[in-house]
């Protein structure tokens, strides 16, 4: 979230640092190497590595070096590989309650726009920034007006740092960087395998009856020798989730069901 919150990318974009030149600063260390998504790369492949993301990215490394010394990606998973794009996600929703409230993390994009409209930027600016080519104009429709005196340069200029709270990494950093591991909860680990074996027992089930009554339809799936996960792409997820919201028995398939 500090990411996103620093660079105004959104959560894809941020995991993809570490990949390629992604997340990696051009000479000079004043610019990052980013990628953004729905075919924006071309737009502007750079953000600015101002003083809050110099520290944030300075704290990120002290806890790395600490808690995975020898990781290759820049956002290591304690479950191996890297981070995935459903963790931060995932876990917001599961401190919703303590919290009383929503949040996303796509907010933090709209913390980027509110700090740099504090500091002067013009909407257009912003957009360049975060990758638009609207002009500013989608700044305007979807983060709404500011205060005249914003566009004047007499706006409150917000830091990217706290002034008055500690930093988020403050109790890291008092600890070391050391950081517990989180473990799967018992119960759920002993649940998975029974649960697995049920899911697949009913998908079965269900993935016969379709082949007996639509078996024309569905002669190359080769079912007696397909494993689940297979079966599943060969389906392909959509077309397999609509036709059970209609029941398998009654899924009306297309004349090729690969195209």
């Amino acid at each position: 979230m500090l990411g996103e919150a620093c660079s105004g990318l959104r959560t894809c974009e941020v995991l993809k640092w570490g990949e390629d030149i992604f997340g990696t600063l051009i000479p000079g260390d004043e610019f990052m190497n980013v990628w953004r998504c729905k075919g924006q790369h071309a737009n502007n492949p750079y953000i600015k590595n101002h003083p809050g993301m110099k520290a944030l990215l300075a704290a990120h490394a002290a806890w790395k070096s600490v808690n995975y010394p020898n990781a290759k990606e820049f956002f290591p998973s304690h479950c191996g590989g890297t981070v995935t794009n459903g963790a931060l996600a995932k876990r917001l929703r599961s401190i919703r309650k303590k919290l009383k409230r929503k949040l996303t993390s796509h907010g933090m994009r709209a913390f980027y726009v509110l700090t740099r409209r504090s500091q002067g930027a013009s909407d257009e600016q912003i957009a360049d920034e975060i990758g638009h080519t609207s002009n500013g104009a989608c700044i305007k429709t979807t983060y709404g007006g500011v205060p005249d005196e914003w566009r004047t340069g007499k706006g409150p200029n917000f830091s990217w740092l706290p002034t008055k709270a500690p930093l988020a990494w403050a109790k890291l950093e008092s600890n070391g960087w050391k950081f517990p591991k989180p473990e799967p909860e018992a119960e759920q680990v002993a649940a998975r395998p029974e649960r697995i074996t049920c899911m697949r027992a009913k998908l079965c089930c269900r993935i016969s009856h379709l082949a007996v009554r639509g078996s024309d339809r569905i002669q190359s799936f080769q079912l007696p020798h397909q494993s689940i996960h297979s079966l599943l792409g060969a389906l392909g997820a959509k077309q397999m989730f609509d036709a059970g919201a209609k029941r398998f028995d009654r899924a009306r398939f297309c004349r090729s069901p690969f195209g």
